[in-house]
C-alpha cells in the first residue's frame, strides 16, 4: 500500500511537471511567433526606410543639379542680358514717351539741333547737361574733361603767344579806372585745327565715334560764338575802377562785347576766359 501511495504521488508530480513544461513550451512558441512577426515587421520597415532613403537621395541630387543649372543661367543672364528682350523695347511698340517708364525715345539726329551748353562756365569741364545727354560714365567724364582741359590750355597758349601790349583804344580813353590793353593777332586756322583734331581724336577714343562727333561739333559751335571768338584778331582792354573790373573786347570791325565776373567771395574778378592774358593783374 505504501508503494502504491508513493507511486501515485510520483505520478502526480510527474504529470504536474509535464503540464508545466507544456505550458512553458507553448509560451516559448508564442513568443517565437511574436518575435518572428516583429522581425518581419522590422525588416519590412527597414526595406521601406532604405527605399525612402534612396528616393530622398535621388531627389536631393536632382534638386542640387537644378540649383547648379539655375545658378549658371542666372550668372549668364547677368553677364549677357537678353538681346531678345531688349529688342522688344522699341518706340513702335512702346511709343516715343512710354507711360510710367524712366526713359523715352529720342532720335540721335535730334541731338544736333539741341541748344545746350556743353561746358561749365569756367570751360574746363563738361557740363552736367552734356554728361547726362550722352550717358557718360564717371570714367568717361574724367577722360573727356582731361581732353577738354588739355585742348583749352593749348588754345590759351596760342593766345598768349599772339598777344602784344597796345595803346588803349580811343573809345575807352575817357572811361574811369586803370586800363590795360592787349592786341591778340589773328591765330592761323591750321594751328587751331590741329589742336581741335587732337581733341576730337581723344574724344572718339573715349566716347566712340557717334557721341564724340556730336559733342565736339557742339563745342565748336559755342567757340564760334561772339563770347568765345578767340582765334581772330581783336583788342582786349581790362578796366579796373575801384572794386569794379570789366573786360572789353573789340573785334576788327569795332564791335564791342563786355564781360564781368563775381568771385566766390562776392568781389569782382577778371573773367576766367581772359585771366591767362592778364597774369600781372591778378
Amino acid at each position: 500500500m505504501n508503494n502504491l501511495l508513493l507511486a501515485g504521488i510520483i505520478g502526480a508530480v510527474g504529470a504536474a511537471l509535464l503540464s508545466n513544461n507544456y505550458r512553458q513550451l507553448a509560451q516559448i512558441q508564442t513568443a517565437t511567433v511574436t518575435a518572428e512577426a516583429r522581425l518581419k515587421m522590422i525588416a519590412s520597415h527597414t526595406r521601406n526606410s532604405d527605399e525612402e532613403l534612396r528616393r530622398l537621395r535621388k531627389l536631393f541630387e536632382v534638386e542640387q543639379e537644378s540649383i547648379r543649372r539655375l545658378r549658371t543661367e542666372t550668372v549668364a543672364a547677368v553677364a549677357n542680358p537678353s538681346l531678345e528682350n531688349e529688342s522688344e523695347l522699341t518706340p513702335q511698340k512702346e511709343g516715343f514717351w512710354p507711360a510710367e517708364k524712366p526713359y523715352f525715345y529720342l532720335s540721335k539726329t535730334r541731338l544736333e539741333g539741341l541748344n545746350y551748353w556743353p561746358l561749365t562756365d569756367a570751360e574746363d569741364n563738361l557740363s552736367d547737361t552734356a554728361r547726362l545727354l550722352f550717358g557718360m560714365s564717371d570714367e568717361e567724364t574724367r577722360l573727356a574733361d582731361a581732353a577738354n582741359l588739355n585742348m583749352r590750355e593749348k588754345l590759351r597758349q596760342l593766345e598768349i603767344d599772339h598777344a602784344v601790349p597796345t595803346n588803349t583804344p580811343p573809345r575807352f580813353e575817357n572811361w574811369p579806372g586803370k586800363k590795360t590793353s592787349l592786341y591778340v593777332t589773328e591765330i592761323p586756322q591750321e594751328s587751331v585745327a590741329a589742336i581741335m583734331q587732337e581733341f576730337g581724336a581723344f574724344l572718339e577714343q573715349t566716347l566712340g565715334p557717334e557721341r564724340a562727333a556730336l559733342l565736339a561739333r557742339r563745342i565748336d559751335e559755342t567757340m564760334d560764338g561772339p563770347a568765345f571768338n578767340r582765334v581772330r584778331g581783336r583788342s582786349l582792354t581790362l578796366i579796373r575802377d575801384g572794386d569794379r573790373i570789366q573786360l572789353n573786347e573789340l573785334d576788327g570791325e569795332g564791335n564791342m562785347t563786355s564781360a564781368r565776373s563775381i568771385g566766390s567771395d562776392g568781389h569782382e574778378e577778371i573773367p576766367k576766359p581772359f585771366r591767362h592774358l592778364f597774369p600781372s593783374e591778378e
